[in-house]
């Protein structure tokens, strides 16, 4: 692990944080879901028995692949590509090894098909896949931290805190969470490994919460 790595992921981490200081409304997208996405995006990658580099490359995409949070679907992906492409080129790696980081982003693109989420990671490379998975990563993380970013999620779609939330809100939240799971599946069976048996509770709760 070379000091290039170590100074981009600093800068990358430091940019989360400014960017979530200029928007009070990044409630779900800050400092909290990118660590997870870097911590779990780790972890499957040692568990596929990944190369050095590779992770490094996960690393960085982790890290960066949600800077951009208001152009709208695909051109935040494209925007966070492009500040992770210069991050990289300011320290000094080549148009080769930012291509390879930058190109696992788009895989973490969500589309929806007959009521059901889906990836673009799908159709792509096992890199992406793991990438995609880690994004998700709080569908299947503990339950403490499921509920936490599930109350995230619904305040930045609300655009306002879950303290103004009503009841109805809350429950409706809830509700748009069981949405989202139902239909979820791994891409990896390395995710499937490390985060079936959490989803599945933490489905049951959404369900709950919902009153479903």
């Amino acid at each position: 692990m070379d000091k290039r790595f170590l100074a981009v992921m600093r800068e990358l981490q430091a940019l989360v944080a400014r960017k979530n200081g200029e928007d009070t409304l990044r409630f779900y997208h800050g400092p909290k879901h990118s660590g997870m996405v870097l911590g779990y995006v780790i972890v499957l990658a040692e568990l596929a028995l990944c190369s050095e580099t590779e992770i490094e490359d996960l690393a960085r995409a982790a890290a960066g692949h949600d800077l951009e949070q208001k152009l709208g679907p695909e051109k935040n992906e494209m925007e966070s590509m492009r500040l992770i492409g210069g991050c990289m080129r300011r320290h000094g790696y080549s148009e080769e090894e930012i291509k390879r980081t930058t190109s696992l982003v788009p895989g973490t693109i969500v589309y929806w098909v007959d009521g059901e989420m889906h990836q673009r990671a799908e159709n792509m490379n096992h890199l992406s896949q793991i990438l995609a998975d880690a994004d998700l990563s709080a569908l299947g993380a503990r339950g403490d931290d499921f509920a936490d970013m599930a109350l995230r999620l619904m305040a930045e779609f609300a655009k306002k805190p879950i303290s103004e939330f009503t009841k109805e809100e809350v429950i409706a939240g809830w509700k748009n969470q069981v949405k989202f799971m139902t239909g979820r599946r791994y891409l990896t069976t390395e995710a499937e490994f490390l985060f079936r048996n959490n989803f599945i509770m933490n489905l049951a709760y959404a369900r709950r919460m919902a009153g479903m």
